[in-house]
């Protein structure tokens, strides 16, 4: 029997984009799949859209619900999943017709493709995997070598829905910042095995406002420390592996949260470098050492005077 693929895709307000996303899904040149698209309370024609779809389709799945965020739209797509994998989209996205064929390739609980990047509209680059099987500690320098490519988002991946579902595995609703990366690492913390692809068939609409990106400083701290615990879970007993992840990370996260501090007027930057120093949360961040926290606390203590 063919595996069946579980495709869920969060809409909210997406009215302009969502017929070529769905569009796209439905043309696959592999037709075992289900579409579940969750409209997380819009305001405009996405919910009217989505309806006529499954209404056009049996092998679409039309929910609605209020207004949660797409954490939790998400969810509400995998409690509703049968299939054997599941793979989520973004409604402004879309993807080639062999997308779905091409994770039949591999049997691996993770399988992780590449993606093309759209910015504004034009195409910009291809981002491409290996194709490459990983087993046992072999995932943590995946993990390690493609932090800041694969790893950030949960399009462009298949995921085994027995492990979801075996270990309640799920979005974070109480953060908006770095769910979807944590989602990927408490997935991969359970998996025996990932493949890496060298199909590069999911289109990414990126829009670039020039804006520089930015992390609120309780942002940071939450997100860290969640980090930092899944990495310590995948990385067991390798401390050399697992402070080398966290030093990536921290550093790029820790950036945009200088960005956004640097941006408030003196008196808000003056109470979240406070915060940044006296958070216990900071004190007792997972990173490589006293030196790099020292030298984290000086740069953001210069907030105060720039």
């Amino acid at each position: 029997m063919r595996r069946k693929y579980s495709v869920i895709i969060p809409v909210y307000n997406s009215e302009s984009t969502l017929n070529k996303c769905v569009d796209s899904v439905l043309g696959q040149t592999y037709s075992n799949f289900e579409l579940i698209l969750v409209d997380d309370g819009s305001r405009d024609q996405s919910g009217q859209i989505i309806d006529e779809y499954a209404h056009k389709d049996n092998r679409v799945i039309a929910v609605h619900k209020e207004n949660g965020g797409v954490s939790s739209a998400r969810n509400k797509g995998i409690d509703i999943a049968t299939g054997d994998y599941i793979a989520f989209i973004d409604s402004d996205d879309w993807i080639d017709s062999n997308y779905l064929e091409s994770f039949n390739s591999s049997d691996a609980d993770c399988i992780v493709s590449g993606f093309k990047l759209i910015e504004n509209g034009i195409f910009k680059e291809s981002f491409s995997l290996n194709n490459l099987i990983y087993n046992g500690n072999e995932i943590a320098n995946f993990c390690i070598n493609n932090i800041n490519l694969s790893l950030l988002v949960p399009w462009s991946k298949a995921f085994r829905r027995f492990l979801i579902s075996e270990h309640s595995l799920k979005f974070d609703c109480d953060i908006n910042f770095g769910e979807d990366t944590l989602f990927n690492f408490e997935f991969i913390s359970q998996a025996a095995t990932l493949q890496s692809i060298s199909a590069c068939a999911y289109h990414y609409w990126y829009f670039n406002t020039k804006k520089p990106y930015r992390v609120t400083v309780d942002q940071f701290l939450n997100y860290m420390l969640k980090f930092g615990k899944l990495s310590e879970k995948l990385f067991r007993s390798d401390r050399n592996q697992y402070r080398k992840m966290m030093n990536v990370e921290s550093t790029l996260q820790y950036s945009a949260c200088y960005n956004y501090v640097l941006m408030l007027p003196m008196k808000d930057r003056f109470c979240e470098v406070l915060k940044f120093l006296i958070n216990r949360s900071w004190r007792n961040l997972p990173d490589e050492g006293w030196y790099y926290r020292f030298k984290k606390t000086i740069e953001f203590s210069k907030l105060l005077f720039r």
